[in-house]
């Protein structure tokens, strides 16, 4: 929550959650992105940070990123920020 909190990104409000790599030792890997209009100093390619069990993922985007997942009101520079995370399998 620190994490998020310093961006001042709400975590409730991803832009795309997803099962990226289904594993299998009973646990899969998830991935969530979220966008918001800035830059991080001294990151040009996805640059990761890793807290516990989770990884944190910051690129800049000053051109064009196509995604229907980016509100058309954002300016230039955006930040996506991806999150990663293992967690056990849950069968739904």
């Amino acid at each position: 929550m620190n994490f998020f909190k310093q961006f001042g990104v709400d975590p409730t409000k991803e832009a795309e959650v997803w099962r990226a790599i289904p594993n299998k030792d009973g646990y899969d890997t998830y991935s969530a992105d979220y966008h918001f209009i800035g830059f991080i100093e001294g990151t040009d390619d996805i640059d990761w940070i890793h807290i516990g069990e989770a990884s944190f993922g910051l690129a800049n985007h000053d051109g064009d990123l196509p995604s229907p997942m980016i509100p058309s009101t954002f300016s230039k520079p955006i930040v996506e920020l991806a999150v990663r995370i293992t967690m056990p399998n849950l069968e739904i």
